[in-house]
């Protein structure tokens, strides 16, 4: 039946071949089949066996293949449970990378994911903080320069004056309070004062300019009138 199919389609000649040249090798073929038809929970499943099966290997840290395999096992292991958001997998998995210029660009691509995926609540940030940042040299720093870098991005399309005229997507994270969170949580109350700091002149320059905000009033109704009726 479909079981004899799945066997006779992962048993076939380059999986016996991956077999024999190695328990890791021949879970790295499975998990490729798998990620073919993106069934992404066995990707993160064969990928986790194969790097417990490669660590397994006495020898293998002194083979030339070990890196690469590891680096690829991970980064495929990542990206599947980036996929199927299991999010203290993902993390455990970049922490893991040898490679850290890799291993910030997968840290952004979580707390990016996490965040987008929360919305404005607060399960994002609590999230961030569950990680065990501690045991990593620099993550902590890292996740802060990620939440200042989006801070920034989000800035520059919105202003306190699209606030106050219900402009922004209020089913958006507020990455300037995630950010401000952040650094209350490690205890960094200078960085969460300055953060607070800037959003006060925003809403001062915001309450200081009002012909804009009026300006702006009045071309939209100015379009709404021109619009012509049915």
């Amino acid at each position: 039946g479909n079981l004899h199919e799945m066997s006779s389609t992962l048993l076939d000649l380059v999986s016996v071949n991956c077999f024999h040249n190695g328990v890791p090798k021949y879970y790295q073929h499975i998990l490729s089949v798998f990620e073919s038809v993106r069934s992404f929970s066995h990707v993160a499943e064969f990928a986790s066996l194969a790097l417990q099966a490669l660590d397994a290997e006495a020898w293998a840290e002194h083979d030339p293949e070990y890196t690469s395999m590891r680096t690829d096992l991970l980064s495929r292991l990542f990206h599947a449970s980036l996929k199927t958001c299991q999010f203290d997998q993902a993390y455990s998995a970049l922490t893991r990378y040898q490679d850290l210029a890799l291993q910030r660009s997968a840290l952004s691509s979580l707390i990016t994911n996490i965040l987008a995926l929360s919305g404005p609540g607060a399960a994002g940030i609590k999230q961030i903080l569950r990680f065990p940042t501690a045991l990593v040299p620099n993550i902590a720093s890292h996740i802060d320069e990620i939440l200042v870098s989006l801070a920034r991005k989000q800035n520059s399309f919105t202003s306190w004056t699209d606030i106050d005229n219900n402009e922004v997507d209020a089913s958006s994270a507020d990455y300037n309070r995630i950010l401000q969170a952040y650094r209350i949580a490690r205890n960094d109350y200078r960085g969460a004062a300055e953060i607070a700091y800037r959003n006060v002149q925003r809403l001062r320059k915001a309450r200081d300019a009002p012909s804009s905000v009026l300006v702006r009033k009045h071309r939209r109704e100015a379009e709404a009138a021109s619009i012509p009726e049915d």
